[in-house]
């Protein structure tokens, strides 16, 4: 998991959700994504997003890339 985003960056707002990227291997179902994401809100009382590098839109991927942080 790495971390990417206005959290990363220190540059969050209130309303400000928790940007996460997800690397997994191809047993990870879209099932388990959400569910990893619903258990991080519940854990941290924030909203999260979580992507995986497919799932990333073509012109933010290399960014999000080169931005992310291991967590």
């Amino acid at each position: 998991m790495r971390l990417f985003g206005s959290v990363l960056r220190e540059e969050e707002k209130a309303e400000s959700d928790i940007d996460i990227l997800v690397e997994c291997g191809e047993d990870c179902s879209l099932f388990d994504l959400i569910s990893l994401k619903y258990d991080l809100e519940e854990i941290l009382g924030r909203k999260i997003d979580v992507v995986t590098p497919d799932s990333v839109h073509w012109m933010l991927k290399d960014k999000i890339l080169q931005e992310a942080r291991p967590i």
